[in-house]
């Protein structure tokens, strides 16, 4: 006689294994990438990750956030880490050029902007940047082929 809860486990495995089966194949690509990279600085909070479809193929976008008195520190990290330019005040935010990141074969394009959509806070110095409620990463992974 077998134990009820090895039956409940393996009805279990059975259902992981058939909803595993029909998600499509790009959710499985869809990550935590820089802590899959291993290069994920303090602070720094995954938020989300979906797929793209774009006219040069499938893409994935995880998006992160970082409290605006931790922003230095995250981009620090990413400059040592992904060359990541020091963002500049640009018209409304806080933003810089997509750094440009390779593992293998694989190709990342990593960003850094600031939230700054709440209109009673302006900033104009990085000493302000404390002010902000959040900056956002944006990873986007190109898987190779």
């Amino acid at each position: 006689m077998t134990h009820p809860l090895s039956r409940l486990s393996a009805r279990l495995l059975i259902v992981f294994v058939a909803v595993a089966a029909v998600l499509p194949a790009a959710t499985a690509n869809c990550s935590d990438f820089l802590a899959r990279l291993q290069m994920k600085p303090a602070h720094l909070e995954f938020v989300e990750c979906q797929h793209k479809e774009t006219s040069a193929g499938d893409t994935w976008v995880a998006t992160y956030k970082v409290p605006g008195n931790h922003a230095v520190q995250v981009e620090d990290f990413l400059s040592k880490n992904v060359h990541l330019k020091k963002l500049v005040k640009s018209c409304c935010q806080w933003d810089g050029p997509v750094a440009f990141y390779r593992k293998g074969d694989d190709l990342f394009n990593i960003s850094m902007t600031s939230d700054e959509e709440t209109p009673s806070i302006v900033t104009t110095s990085r000493a302000d940047w404390h002010k902000l409620p959040f900056f956002y990463v944006t990873v986007q992974f190109y898987k190779a082929d």
